[in-house]
């Protein structure tokens, strides 16, 4: 389809784009060979029209249709809707957080309240810096003014977790008065991290240790 300015002779009635009007400078029409000189008189212009150069038809309007790659279906225009598809990737950056979903915190939970403990999940408390911290677990034993109380941290990496984690927790756990730290590292601790934890004194799990943990874990 070509879009292209049309003429018409008035005279014999014939329908044709402006190029096919133009010869040798002058406007002639093509089926009765009149020139044409004045527009109004001799000639008008209906304005742009669209030209079908395999059947010669000139039209209008085209009747736009749109036709679906995968099923071949065709749609008139008007019943096609416009969608915004998108497409994603993932945030390296941030699969190693998803780790910790996979991690069976229910398995802690489960563990320390069957040793008598009060755990509270995904904690924001006050320490005694008057710092704010969030804590994955903490759990509290009460035996008359005595307090027992643990802190639990879970962290994941892509392939150890580095000694920051270990500092962080140790650091919210310290602030909050508690009497000992379980860190649950997935998938490991970095070698680093593992002195730390040593000298901290954190009791460490891996998260495909857990299975192990009411054998190993004295609290």
């Amino acid at each position: 389809m070509v879009r292209q300015r049309v003429l018409e002779h008035r005279n014999c009635g014939y329908i044709g784009g402006e190029a096919d009007f133009l010869k040798n400078g002058t406007r002639v029409c093509p089926k009765c060979r009149v020139e044409l000189v004045l527009i109004g008189n001799d000639y008008s212009s209906p304005g742009l029209h669209y030209h079908c150069l395999e059947c010669d038809t000139v039209i209008e309007q085209p009747d736009e249709r749109w036709t679906c790659r995968a099923c071949q279906r065709s749609y008139a225009k008007g019943d096609v809707r416009e969608l915004l598809l998108y497409a994603y990737a993932p945030n390296h950056a941030q699969l190693s957080k998803l780790r910790v979903e996979r991690i069976p915190k229910a398995r802690v939970q489960e563990f320390l309240a069957h040793e008598g403990y009060e755990v509270r999940d995904s904690v924001q408390t006050v320490g005694r810096s008057g710092a704010e911290h969030k804590i994955d677990l903490i759990a509290t034993k009460r035996n008359g003014p005595l307090e027992h109380r643990i802190v639990v941290g879970f962290a994941s990496a892509e392939e150890a977790v580095d000694s920051e984690e270990v500092i962080k927790l140790y650091a919210k756990a310290y602030d909050v008065n508690a009497q000992d730290i379980i860190l649950v590292a997935s998938p490991r601790l970095s070698e680093d991290a593992q002195q730390f934890a040593s000298h901290y004194h954190i009791k460490v799990f891996n998260a495909d240790e857990l299975d192990r943990m009411s054998a190993q874990l004295t609290v």
